[in-house]
């Protein structure tokens, strides 16, 4: 049976996942809006994932080379866990780049330029997946150009933040979304597996 993929909405769409924040000391890992991605077809999209051991799996690899590797899911409990995938490798990368926006958040807390350690850049279905060894606040586009991917030709870009990442993307994005997925930094406290706490309290209750 063949599926058709959702027809794209124009323009760039972010989806927004704070509850893997990197800059709220989440791991960026999480699978949460990967898995969304995925299940729900959504075409042409992009994703960055911390995962220095994905990158070392792929280390020896030749361009082009398929695998199957277990990408993100370690850095948190709440997460669902590594997530499989067959994979194209299409890159593989310094990590080292020169910030776009020297006035940035990401500027105050670096400088000018910011080392996201050997990346790879994998692409599984329409997914790309940019595979970093540091997590990275996705506080500027030159995380994305320095790797050779251009943010403005994908429909769907997920970043791992809350608000700060909108100085960058506010120029180039037709819309955001915030998306809820498990992790860390959820505002849905409802979701974190509370074991000591006198009930009732507020907001749980």
């Amino acid at each position: 049976m063949l599926v058709k993929l959702v027809p794209a909405p124009p323009g760039l769409t972010v989806l927004v996942e704070p509850s893997d924040n990197i800059g709220g000391g989440a791991p960026g890992d999480g699978t949460g809006l990967l898995r969304a991605m995925l299940k729900h077809r959504l075409p042409n999209c992009a994703i960055a994932i911390n995962d220095p051991q994905a990158v070392a799996q792929l280390a020896a690899l030749p361009i082009g080379a398929r695998v199957t590797l277990p990408i993100g899911g370690k850095g948190s409990r709440l997460d669902a866990g590594p997530l499989s995938l067959e994979v194209e490798l299409l890159s593989r990368r310094d990590g080292h780049f020169k910030l776009e926006d020297k006035q940035s958040h990401l500027a105050s807390m670096c400088g000018d330029a910011f080392d996201m350690g050997p990346c790879a850049v994998v692409r599984h279905g329409e997914v790309t997946i940019l595979l970093t060894s540091r997590k990275t606040p996705p506080f500027d586009l030159g995380q994305w150009r320095s790797q050779g991917l251009e943010p403005t030709r994908f429909s769907f870009i997920g970043v791992k933040a809350a608000v700060a990442h909108r100085r960058a993307y506010d120029g180039i994005a037709a819309r955001m979304l915030w998306v809820d997925t498990p992790g860390p930094c959820t505002s849905n406290v409802r979701s974190l597996p509370y074991r000591r706490i006198r009930r009732p309290v507020y907001p749980l209750d």
